[in-house]
């Protein structure tokens, strides 16, 4: 079998969904995609008693799709069938195309915690080829990343980039975690990010991050969050004296 079958929402568990839209494997349209996008190394005859399926969960208004890879064939996507030079060559003058975004970002975690830069430790979730991990270990900062593709695993290493290929293996704490265009891929991202959260410092922050989500939200997310945490635990005293009581007839 290469996808599973949600049968509960991945956010709230819940089980009751709506249906907003549908399509077999085996319509053209999707099989010209397919073949298109994977240059043909995609057995589409595997798929064919499978749906492109969305569900929208009743309970917490999540959209995801409903029939998934199995762990093991995304190890075989990542490995056999994506076409490996052509993903790394879209990384290719990766720091000179994100200079700008690198650079705010790289000020922004070093604003944040009352550290030097080579305190500060940041994991990257779902590295990739590593080329964010690598602009900041260059920029001193003591970086990890996790990623389960060997074959990128292996480029990062040589970059000397530490890298962490089970999730269960982190040994730990870091101060931030970034992940960028992750979590859409993974099979229970609840989960995921509980396990992420245990092995973050009590001070630290996670930022899931995609093209939406921009760097200006996150600063403005975290400025908003520490305001709402100071006015939840701050002792307001409120004092009365000379009360007036009047009759409303």
């Amino acid at each position: 079998m290469l996808l599973n079958i949600r049968s509960v929402c991945p956010a709230c568990q819940n089980n009751k969904f709506k249906k907003l839209y549908s399509l077999s494997y085996g319509e053209k349209q999707i099989v010209n995609f397919l073949e298109n996008y994977y240059k043909e190394k995609i057995n589409i005859g595997n798929l064919k008693n499978h749906n492109y399926t969305l569900l929208e969960c009743k309970n917490c208004n999540l959209i995801f799709q409903q029939e998934i890879p199995t762990n093991e064939f995304s190890q075989q996507l990542y490995e056999q069938i994506i076409d490996k030079e052509f993903s790394l060559s879209k990384k290719k003058d990766f720091e000179k195309k994100f200079y700008k975004k690198l650079y705010y970002e790289s000020n922004l975690i070093k604003g944040l915690f009352n550290k030097k830069v080579e305190e500060i430790s940041i994991l990257e979730f779902g590295a990739g080829w590593g080329y964010w991990s690598n602009y900041f270990k260059n920029k001193g900062f003591n970086v990890s990343a996790y990623e389960i593709s060997e074959t990128r695993i292996n480029f990062m290493k040589k970059n000397q980039i530490s890298v962490i290929s089970k999730i269960n293996d982190f040994t730990k704490k870091f101060d931030f975690i970034y992940s960028e265009e992750t979590f859409e891929h993974i099979n229970d991202p609840k989960e995921t990010l509980l396990i992420l959260s245990k092995i973050l410092n009590d001070e630290g922050l996670k930022t899931p991050r995609n093209t939406e989500f921009s760097n200006s939200k996150v600063h403005s997310i975290y400025k908003k969050g520490k305001i709402r945490e100071e006015r939840i635990n701050r002792e307001d005293i409120v004092e009365v004296s000379n009360p007036t009581i009047e009759e409303i007839r």
